[in-house]
């Protein structure tokens, strides 16, 4: 039989700050959305809103803070840009504070006025980077249709620096009018399985070095360890003379840069048009800025400096906490549960937001980690002003 070989290796060998995390490797989050197959992909966007209820209910917690919350208004900053955060902290007469045209206030842009700016005491912006599937590149360029000829033989191999390498071989074949697959791997593997789409096998090493092979009928909460680095495999049906596959690399968070840098620009920006300078004030009151992050084993150590550098406060809500309310919500409202994570429900549904504010009241509202400290921590007003109060 043909045999090709896939080799796949991890240079990156990196550490995060503030003693809340590992190496960088893919989150929990992952672990829990990946059972949901293909509804993954709009489940993964979900975990961004998720981040935002959680948020928004740490902050409505707050009588006082609840009482000067805007959500999601456009500040205006030093380059002229219009920036739309989650949420925004003012003091003052907030009937005031937007932007009308003919007696009403704009829908699509809710533009704080110039004159008003002075009542910005805080905002808060919520970054969330998941994990990117993408097809393999050197599959891509070996099977361009996306074809595996059956019989023959598809090794992949992990060469990492920091374990053991680990190989996986994985074949198809067809009998009758049905489809048999053939895997071989570390830990005496040696197993056949009948194949029926949209099917996959999931390979992977766990931060450990340990190597890991799931069929179709398991999921990647199986694995107790984070994994570091993981491969997919999806059959889609039959070809000709082979089968219709992709194989996909799971990237933990390759848009962190990005967002990093985004999240930095808005501090920035908004900074140098309020107080004339874009550093960071040392013990700041006036005007807090908060970045809310969630997965943050995906976040490396030069992305995790460029937002200490520019923004107040960089908090984290850990993955445990995602998954535990995503599951809240999927016990409540069954298959239609993503629906019903938005901050707009969570506004205009009582029942839906006394789901996040139980989690977020069982902790005390203490539902964030300071990236700078490893605390746990929650948001406050204190002596007039937006403040981030340590346990």
């Amino acid at each position: 039989m043909a045999q090709q070989e896939l080799d796949f290796e991890d240079d990156e060998d990196a550490s995060l700050d503030g003693g809340i995390s590992n190496d960088v490797h893919l989150s929990d989050v992952f672990k829990y959305i990946s059972h949901f197959r293909r509804k993954g992909h709009q489940i993964g966007r979900k975990v961004g809103d998720m981040l935002e209820v959680l948020t928004l209910a740490a902050v409505k917690r707050n009588p006082e803070l609840s009482a000067r919350l805007l959500i999601e208004p456009y500040l205006e900053g030093f380059s002229s840009a219009k920036h739309k955060v989650e949420f925004g902290i003012f003091d003052g007469n907030q009937a005031d504070l937007f932007a009308v045209k003919d007696g009403k206030k704009s829908k699509k842009k809710m533009e704080v006025r110039a004159e008003h700016i002075h009542g910005l005491k805080g905002f808060v912006e919520c970054k969330k980077v998941g994990v990117e599937q993408t097809i393999n590149s050197t599959f891509k360029k070996r099977y361009p249709k996306g074809v595996l000829p059956f019989g023959e033989v598809l090794e992949v191999n992990f060469r990492p620096r920091w374990a053991q390498p680990a190989q996986f071989k994985t074949s198809f074949s067809q009998e009758g009018g049905s489809l048999k697959a053939l895997v071989t791997g570390p830990n005496s593997i040696n197993e056949t399985y009948d194949v029926l789409v949209p099917f996959r096998l999931i390979f992977c090493l766990d931060i450990n070095g340990s190597p890991h092979f799931l069929d179709n009928e398991r999921s990647l909460r199986d694995i107790p360890d984070p994994i570091r680095l993981c491969k997919i495999l999806e059959v889609n049906g039959f070809a000709d003379g082979g089968v219709d596959c992709l194989l996909n690399d799971c990237l933990a968070g390759p848009q962190t840069p990005e967002k990093a840098k985004q999240a930095s620009f808005v501090a920035l920006d908004v900074r140098k048009h309020r107080f004339g300078q874009f550093d960071k004030r040392h013990d700041e009151k006036e005007m807090v800025t908060i970045n809310v992050l969630t997965e943050y084993s995906h976040w490396e150590p030069k992305s995790v400096n460029m937002v200490q550098a520019c923004v107040d406060f960089n908090l984290v809500v850990p993955d445990a906490l995602i998954v535990s309310a995503m599951e809240a919500y999927e016990k409540t409202y069954g298959v239609d549960f993503l629906e019903r994570i938005t901050k707009e429900a969570y506004v205009t549904d009582v029942a839906v937001a006394s789901i996040s504010k139980k989690i977020v009241d069982d902790l005390d509202g203490y539902i964030f980690v300071d990236t700078s400290t490893g605390q746990e921590c929650r948001l406050s007003w204190e002596m007039g002003g937006l403040v981030v109060e340590a346990k």
